[in-house]
């Protein structure tokens, strides 16, 4: 279990870290600074795909559930603004939605990490 516990603090730690990065991107894709942004993008998508194979890992000891499936739809409407080359609707899906769910999984998380500090 403390390897689990270990593993929920990374990922608090790198949630921080990705919303961060996250909002960098978003500062880039509204300055016009695409490809940019779109590197950005790559690490992000990466680093969920990592957050979500950890909170996945980690299920049976969290005390509040980290719901990892609320990101898929939000997954493909980011694909579908990148394929759509439509860099507004890619922007304000990343600021108003991923955002969001960043937050509320460093919520989580945090409280998770807590439960089993001593």
């Amino acid at each position: 279990m403390e390897i689990q516990v270990e593993a929920l603090r990374d990922a608090l730690e790198y949630t921080e870290k990705l919303y961060l990065g996250t909002k960098r991107a978003i500062v880039l894709l509204r300055q016009k600074d695409i490809q940019a942004g779109y590197q950005l993008i790559v690490q992000i998508t990466e680093g969920l795909g990592w957050l979500g194979d950890v909170l996945r890992l980690t299920q049976d000891i969290q005390i509040q559930k980290v719901n990892t499936l609320e990101v898929n739809h939000l997954l493909r409407v980011l694909i579908e603004a990148i394929e759509n080359e439509d860099i507004g609707l890619l922007a304000d899906a990343m600021e108003f939605e991923l955002l969001e769910q960043l937050n509320k999984w460093m919520m989580a998380i945090q409280v998770n990490v807590n439960a089993y500090v001593e």
